[in-house]
């Protein structure tokens, strides 16, 4: 992007001077690109190495950073030059985009969003996806997840199921709950 606009504006002409400058002068400008997200965690690489035996190779993370992305396509919530998509939840997918990027999506979402995420996925998708979660039947998503479900493969429970993105792989808090990657098939609204 940026080759192509020097060009354009030399076929006019114009004379650009580029300049170093401190990043830290820029403290405002830079933000986003600096943010990380603190309650950010991920699934512990060797158990997510287990989910892709089971479900196959993810084409994309739908739910990632730069820092923690488990699929070298991934989607993340800040801009970041490396992301396919910024915000999972505002892409609309064109056909091609179904049947090839989004072909086997792999979603380690805040859980609180798990309900917008199935919409989503009934919208946009149309092969299943992997969905992690902790079995938490009283939740109001959990009907969701149950009456999409085509496969439950149940994680092994373990301190380090979840660790943080951002502070060494350190786990989190001690997960008691029992967690599954759910194999989820889309239902399309009529």
């Amino acid at each position: 992007l940026i080759v192509d606009t020097l060009r354009k504006l030399r076929n006019l002409n114009v004379v650009v001077k580029l300049k170093w400058c401190q990043s830290a002068k820029f403290k405002l400008a830079d933000r986003q690109s600096r943010t990380r997200d603190r309650s950010d965690y991920e699934l512990n690489n060797n158990v997510f190495n287990t989910v892709e035996q089971a479900y196959g190779k993810h084409t994309i993370d739908l739910f990632a950073s730069h820092y923690n992305a488990k699929v070298s396509t991934y989607n993340t919530r800040f801009p970041h030059a490396d992301a396919y998509a910024i915000d999972t939840l505002s892409q609309h997918l064109t056909e091609e985009e179904r049947d090839t990027v989004y072909r086997n999506c792999y979603v380690n979402c805040p859980f609180y969003i798990v309900p917008d995420v199935i919409r989503w996925a009934d919208r946009e998708l149309t092969s299943n996806y992997t969905l992690i979660v902790p079995e938490w039947p009283t939740q109001p998503w959990w009907p969701l997840v149950a009456t999409r479900a085509v496969e439950w493969l149940q994680l092994p429970s373990s301190p380090n199921l979840f660790v943080s993105s951002t502070s060494g792989h350190r786990p989190l808090a001690r997960c008691t709950w029992r967690c599954f990657a759910v194999r989820m098939q889309p239902v399309p609204s009529e």
